[in-house]
């Protein structure tokens, strides 16, 4: 299990804040009527663009890899057979402020030494508008996300408000970082077909 030390948010002139390993270094300066945040010496703006979908080759060129920022697969409930329902969440955010998230969950059959098997897949594609709200980033149909680096790494850790299939995400805090993948979940979203 992954140890999440949650970044500071100090309103001091000028200061930065040294957080513990884990965390990522938030700071704001303060002045008569606005408050600039800072992100590990980034504004959050700088920051949250790092999780814009791209593809990182042109379609035709070669094998076409999408970046996307995704999570780890998480268990969220136990169901009625009395198998484990796990659940990731891919988001694939726009630079015009909307977002397409694909969602899937699965329960297991059995757990393997390198993984898991599963059955009975269930996928939905979430949509909504993101922005920014001080050191957050607030997903309008999903949750807010905080900044995190683990291993050097920026990552945000996603608060999801609300159970989008199985009871249980609700109040889930999932992680997500950038991953490179040859495939694309929301095939509307790929350019290339």
């Amino acid at each position: 299990m992954k140890k999440i030390i949650p970044g500071c948010a100090l309103i001091v002139s000028l200061a930065l804040c040294a957080c513990a390993k884990g965390g990522a270094n938030v700071a704001a300066t303060e002045t008569r009527k606005t408050t600039v945040y800072f992100i590990n010496g980034m504004s959050p703006d700088d920051y949250y663009r790092q999780f814009l979908f791209k593809l990182t080759r042109a379609c035709g060129r070669g094998a076409v890899i999408y970046r996307f920022a995704a999570s780890e697969t998480v268990k969220i409930a136990v169901n009625a057979r009395g198998r484990d329902v796990l659940a990731n969440l891919s988001v694939f955010m726009s630079a015009d402020h909307t977002f397409q998230a694909f969602y899937q969950e699965m329960d297991v059959l059995n757990y393997t030494t390198d993984g898991f098997t599963y059955r009975d897949s269930r996928e939905t594609v979430v949509r909504g508008q993101w922005r920014i709200n001080e050191d957050r980033l607030v997903f309008d149909t999903l949750g807010v996300a905080r900044p995190m680096y683990e291993n050097g790494r920026p990552k945000m850790v996603l608060r999801m408000k609300d159970d989008l299939m199985t009871k249980g995400l609700k109040g889930a805090a999932l992680i997500l970082a950038n991953v490179r993948a040859d495939y694309m979940p929301i095939p509307a979203l790929d350019p290339c077909r």
